[in-house]
């Protein structure tokens, strides 16, 4: 074999990384999840590994901290760091006794992410059982999403239960 017939791979410009093959392993995922087997079912797939990345992920705060239980400030910080730690551009809108506001610039799970509302539903499952398994109770919505064409997101979670509860938002309970 010549020299002619070999390619340096390893010299390619060739933007493949680690957190991009993630990312589109897991979009692509959903999408062939939502193509057979219906949006609802993917979407309850979607929701059982948000539960088991927001164990992963308390479990990891709550080492480190020492702390299982956190104020709605601290649980609020918490989120917004975890989000960034993922790569999300997360921040406080708002906090108080019985609401957290939050806002994001930039999808963790990038641009690709428009259209794919489903990665939403990761996101409101991880904040609602991580906030549930501190406060006992969260109900999440998206009201605002960068995958839906918004320049931004906006996540309420709610930490009262209310009786007249709108339908956009999805319950938590630690149990």
């Amino acid at each position: 074999m010549g020299q002619s017939n070999v390619i340096e791979f390893v010299e390619l410009d060739i933007d493949i990384q680690q957190k991009h093959f993630y990312r589109k392993c897991l979009l692509d995922l959903n999408d062939v999840l939502e193509q057979i087997i219906g949006t609802e079912e993917s979407a309850a797939f979607v929701g059982l590994v948000a539960s088991r990345l927001a164990d992963f992920f308390m479990d990891a705060y709550r080492a480190s901290s020492g702390h299982r239980r956190y104020s709605t400030t601290q649980l609020a910080n918490l989120l917004v760091d975890l989000k960034r730690r993922i790569g999300g551009d997360f921040y406080v809108e708002s906090v108080c006794a019985s609401k957290i506001v939050l806002r994001n610039r930039r999808c963790p799970f990038g641009n690709e992410v428009v259209g794919n509302t489903a990665m939403c539903n990761m996101t409101a499952g991880v904040f609602g059982k991580i906030v549930a398994d501190s406060q006992n109770y969260a109900a999440v919505s998206i009201d605002e999403a960068i995958a839906r064409g918004d320049k931004q997101c906006q996540i309420t979670i709610l930490l009262d239960i209310d009786e007249n509860l709108p339908t956009n938002y999805k319950e938590f309970f630690n149990v």
